[in-house]
């Protein structure tokens, strides 16, 4: 039997219009040092959450971390 995935809501935040300032290679960093070092997360689970990821892909993969 399949097994059945929950499919990962991505939020999106109205910025009126106007693109938010981002940079996708911060992203990638934060999720890659995170993902290299196991205690990272402790540090930044307080203060990142997935709404700050404005990539879609990567509010999926922190909430998944």
């Amino acid at each position: 039997m399949a097994k059945k995935y929950e499919v990962e809501k991505v939020v999106k935040v109205d910025y009126n219009g106007k693109q938010p300032p981002y940079s996708e290679k911060l992203e990638d960093t934060v999720l890659g040092q995170i993902l290299i070092d196991s205690d990272a997360i402790n540090e930044v689970i307080n203060i990142l959450k997935k709404e700050v990821f404005y990539i879609p892909n990567n509010q999926i993969i922190f909430n998944a971390i």
